[in-house]
């Protein structure tokens, strides 16, 4: 429940870290790694700034990120069932297989993100992609079944903060109530229409398009200080990435990019790799 409103962390290595309930209200945690499972249940992230973060794994449920940046983030494999996304900024953000079980996405924005194999389920649906980059293959749009019920179960049980445990079956028990009434409702059918608007395998050109996207919006002017382009370079160097990871080493080493010399070493090293294993 540690007080971090406001704290300078960007960049911070924060692997394994404990914060249930931690306050991180406008905080900067730009490129910050908070991989190896870190426990966030509940955590106030209102208005920080994760861009370029990595989230692979975090447990996240109730977590709130309403108006949160979170451009480039990775959230792949995170855990995010009853959390708050309202008014986020997620473009560019990779959530493969992530749980959005009774997430709140309403207003998030979700361009050129990656969402292949999420869990939905009373889930508030995003605000739509117009780009047509973000992709949404594989969605599984269903309820949880019994196992993932226990699991769930089990990760809020062993919250010690008897407050985050009280509102974790606050609202999980209000989702469980709704939950066969979901079915069939306006959210549920929208999602299920996005199921398919992600052609397998993608059209041809979603490679080049994706990949000059994230590009472009990696070396902008905007983002000069490396964030977003540390969270596409991680986003890349994942075998599953569907642009080009030789494009985007290329051009992030290019001295025309004002983030060249921004991204953490560890992160400039993974890509290299992973784009040299890919030239040849």
């Amino acid at each position: 429940g540690a007080k971090l409103d406001e704290a300078q962390l960007d960049g911070a290595d924060l692997a394994n870290a404990l914060l249930t309930g931690a306050s991180l209200a406008n905080a900067r945690l730009d490129k910050a790694d908070l991989t190896g499972g870190v426990q966030a249940q509940g955590v106030n992230f209102l208005n920080a700034s994760l861009q370029g973060a990595d989230l692979t794994g975090a447990q996240l449920q109730l977590a709130d990120f309403s108006s949160a940046a979170l451009q480039g983030a990775v959230l792949n494999f995170a855990r995010l069932e009853g959390a708050v996304l309202r008014d986020a900024d997620l473009e560019a953000a990779s959530l493969q297989q992530a749980k959005l079980i009774g997430t709140d996405m309403t207003g998030m924005k979700m361009a050129g993100s990656d969402l292949r194999g999420a869990a939905i389920w009373m889930t508030a649906p995003p605000v739509w992609d117009t780009t047509g980059l973000s992709d949404l293959t594989e969605l599984a749009v269903r309820a949880p079944d019994e196992a993932e019920r226990a699991g769930l179960q089990k990760v809020m049980e062993r919250i010690t903060d008897e407050a985050m445990r009280r509102r974790g079956a606050e609202v999980f028990g209000a989702l469980a109530e709704k939950d066969s009434t979901w079915a069939g409702t306006i959210d549920q059918q929208r999602w299920q229409s996005w199921v398919g608007a992600s052609p397998v395998p993608p059209a041809l050109n979603y490679k080049v398009d994706l990949t000059t996207y994230l590009t472009k919006l990696m070396c902008s002017a905007r983002w000069s200080n490396g964030a977003v382009a540390t969270g596409v370079a991680r986003r890349a160097v994942s075998a599953q990435f569907r642009g080009d990871v030789v494009a985007v080493y290329d051009n992030l080493r290019s001295s025309s990019c004002p983030a060249a010399k921004e991204a953490p070493p560890k992160v400039m090293k993974d890509l290299s790799a992973a784009a040299e294993s890919a030239r040849y």
